[in-house]
């Protein structure tokens, strides 16, 4: 080949060479839509938080807690919840001892100790950033808070078991008027009646749920399948638990003006709240704080008195165990589930969230509304 032809044919390779480079940065630019486009980076991912912890921080003289609860904002990878990245300690270098669990449907970790904490003791906890969520982006940085003990345990629920769904139970029927039209009573769970099976409102057969009261739940009488009957020996067994818990504090009777930390209080005779009194139950940021009164015989709350709930304390863990009856005057607002030996009354317009239950006795009410507790 010529020195003429060579020169031309590189001439011309580097012009195609040229072309080609041009139509690849083309398609590579902003207004192109060549399937090489490179997509911008993904946004970053939130990192999962600790949004709650039972105890909570700072607390101080605090019951002797069974375990130690961490609720996360997002679903954690549970492989990542355990012994190393939840840890508790007390003064001194090594760690407390025990088992780490994860509660997927609720989103809580749960620290129990191997052995009982120590009474009049700072102990903190600790999740570090190795817990991770279901992405697997871990805690922005270590959760870290810290609880001193007192000297007691903590008080446990007692235990309802089937009598958890039912508002109101009694061995001897229940009884209703509405005095206070067009209020009717309204019974916002199960009822369940054993032996006697009557319901009788304003001189009529209660006829559920159209009629009154108003059950929002099952009316069982004496069924076929027994639930009042179970009900009924639950209710036995919720009194004997409540009665048999070693006690904290002595009341004598009056429990007006009265604020209250969670444990066992008893009475070897009544209890009473004066007309327009106030009983405060303070859980003070425990959300399992439980409060247990053991009486020796009844329960009376007058006209217009209240029991209020402070700091986190709930309906659902107050229990009154009472060795005679309740009575409760007209627009009472009472809290608790009421556990009596003979029979409950409620006054004109008063309103319980929580359950009347007796096992001898009737239950009577006049224009009321009893709620189940929140869990």
């Amino acid at each position: 080949m010529s020195a003429l032809k060579k020169s031309v044919l590189v001439l011309l390779i580097t012009s195609l060479a040229g072309c080609g480079q041009q139509l690849v940065e083309f398609g590579n630019s902003s207004g192109g839509d060549a399937g090489t486009t490179t997509p911008p980076p993904p946004a970053g991912a939130t990192a999962p938080t600790v949004t709650a912890t039972n105890p909570g921080n700072g607390l101080t003289s605090l019951c002797i807690p069974a375990q130690i609860n961490a609720t996360f904002s997002a679903a954690m990878d549970p492989l990542t919840i355990d012994g190393t990245h939840f840890t508790l300690t007390s003064p001194g270098p090594a760690s407390v001892a025990g088992a780490v669990t994860y509660d997927a449907a609720t989103r809580v970790a749960h620290f129990a100790p191997a052995s009982g904490l120590v009474g009049n003791t700072l102990y903190t906890a600790t999740i570090t950033t190795g817990a991770k969520d279901q992405a697997g982006t871990a805690l922005a940085s270590d959760k870290v808070w810290s609880f001193t003990t007192s000297a007691s345990l903590c008080v446990m629920p007692v235990n309802l078991r089937s009598l958890s769904s039912f508002v109101a139970v009694s061995g001897a029927g229940l009884t209703n008027s509405n005095t206070q039209l067009p209020a009717v009573t309204t019974l916002n769970g199960d009822v369940g009646l054993n032996p006697t099976a009557t319901c009788m409102s304003d001189g009529s057969i209660c006829n559920p749920p159209a009629g009154a009261p108003k059950i929002t739940g099952n009316l069982y009488a004496n069924d076929p399948a027994g639930k009042a009957s179970a009900a009924k020996a639950d209710l036995i067994s919720a009194y004997n638990d409540a009665q048999g818990r070693p006690s904290n504090a002595t009341i004598v009777s009056n429990l007006d003006g009265q604020i209250l930390a969670a444990g066992v209080y008893t009475s070897g005779s009544t209890m009473d709240l004066a007309v327009n009194g106030t009983l405060t139950l303070d859980a003070k940021g425990d959300q399992n704080a439980v409060w247990i009164f053991q009486l020796g015989s009844a329960l009376t709350a007058n006209t217009g008195s209240k029991v209020v709930l402070i700091n986190g304390a709930k309906a659902a863990n107050v229990f009154w165990a009472i060795g005679s009856s309740s009575t409760l005057g007209s627009n009472v607002d009472f809290k608790g589930t009421v556990l009596a030996q003979a029979s409950n009354s409620v006054g004109t317009g008063s309103k319980v969230e929580g359950r009347l239950v007796c096992t001898t006795g009737a239950i009577t009410l006049l224009s009321n509304v009893i709620t189940l507790p929140a869990p």
